[in-house]
């Protein structure tokens, strides 16, 4: 627990922080603040668990910083120290939100046992919301154990994920999954130690934390569709390091909807048993439309190496040797879109980079990314992400 003090007297402010070993019941002193101004930026700068002021201050009186501390942290938790009995004001005080109203002399014994019943109440109320979160995790792993069975999700819980994701399945091998249950004797115990060791490391990229025990011996993981799978084979190769257990990961494709959970199960499943024994590694990913097509893949690396030209179907056909018709069939049934919403597709990804990390103009951006008409650049724009450039520059932080 940590405990910022305020007092305009130097004596009586050394006195409260020296009086008591605060240490050794628990409490950090997060610092000490000379007047009401101070301590309201000490509680700004350290977010203390409470704050024992006095109530006559120069700048900013014990009322005011009361007032605006609650602001800024509503749970802190705040004794009033005055030399004066005044009674009516130590009421209002607490109506404001203090918890209790100490006089000057100060008695060691009785500031030592209101502080340490203030903390009992902060470590039975910190205890109560860790139940609390652990009790939303169990629904919502609940939930997401459920949507594996269900397809048909209703509207709302489709909208709980609005972007892309894979699903990452992490299967731990039996004998060494046996050896650690034998050692712990508990396998709630080496669940959640696991899922400590998993979102570490991959909890840059999950989704929503959401991290579950399918099945002992298999956690499902929801990850970005924004991380690559590379960085999500580094992540879980550092998860295996971690937890000492032999393990296979399967990575599905790329799903935009909840709706599509049991399909990407499916799909990671299909990629740990499509492995062979001459496999190098324990990490394997489902192939997206269109990966396992190298001619599709060399179309696609030249379309986004070139992306910001004026390209042609016909350059493109001729970089990988086909005919116009028969590579436009095979684009669309390999990617499920055709070449032209693709390059536009990848265009717009970066122009949504550039609007949020550079100041460049409309026209500068669409040059930028191969449209030589900035009209059209926004036009195509608002009708790939729904809103303008600038509304959408606005939006994520940066302004023009």
């Amino acid at each position: 627990m940590r405990m910022v003090l305020a007092d305009d007297e130097i004596l009586s402010l050394q006195l409260m922080e020296q009086v008591i070993d605060w240490g050794s019941i628990g409490i950090e002193i997060a610092g000490l603040a000379k007047d009401g101004i101070e301590a309201l930026a000490l509680i700004k700068n350290t977010m203390p668990d409470l704050l024992l002021t006095d109530i006559r201050m120069p700048n900013m009186d014990g009322m005011e910083l009361i007032r605006q501390a609650l602001l800024i942290k509503p749970d802190l938790r705040i004794v009033i120290i005055s030399a004066y009995a005044e009674f009516e004001l130590a009421r209002e005080a607490i109506r404001h939100g203090a918890q209790d109203y100490l006089l000057k002399p100060l008695d060691e014994d009785v500031l030592l046992t209101l502080v340490q019943g203030i903390r009992a109440q902060w470590l039975e109320q910190a205890e109560w919301e860790k139940q609390q979160l652990k009790l939303v995790r169990i629904a919502e792993e609940r939930g997401m154990r459920d949507r594996l069975y269900a397809p048909v999700l209703t509207e709302r819980e489709s909208e709980t994920i609005t972007d892309k994701f894979r699903l990452t399945v992490i299967q731990a091998q039996s004998n060494t999954y046996n050896g650690h249950m034998l050692r712990e004797q508990n396998s709630a115990g080496l669940s959640d130690n696991l899922k400590y060791s998993i979102c570490n490391s991959l909890g840059a990229f999950l989704v929503k934390e959401l991290l579950f025990e399918h099945h002992p011996g298999e956690w499902i993981a929801v990850v970005s569709g924004k991380a690559t799978h590379e960085q999500i084979r580094q992540a879980a190769e550092e998860a295996l390091i971690n937890t000492g257990l032999l393990v296979v990961v399967g990575i599905s494709g790329e799903r935009n909807d909840l709706k599509e959970m049991p399909t990407a199960y499916n799909e990671a499943l299909a990629a740990i048993k499509k492995r062979t024994t001459e496999d190098a590694g324990h990490i394997f990913a489902y192939p997206e439309r269109g990966e396992h097509n190298p001619l599709i893949q060399q179309a696609k690396q030249f379309i986004t190496e070139n992306f910001n030209t004026d390209l042609s179907l016909e350059q493109i056909c001729e970089k990988v040797n086909v005919s116009k018709n028969y590579f436009s069939t095979l684009f669309k049934k390999e990617t499920g879109m055709n070449v032209w919403d693709f390059l536009s597709e990848y265009r717009m990804e970066r122009a949504k980079e550039l609007l949020v990390s550079t100041y460049l103009k409309n026209y500068e951006i669409a040059l930028e990314i191969g449209y030589e008409n900035p009209s059209y650049f926004t036009k195509t724009f608002k009708k790939w992400v729904g809103i303008g450039p600038q509304e959408y520059r606005v939006q994520h932080g940066r302004k023009a």
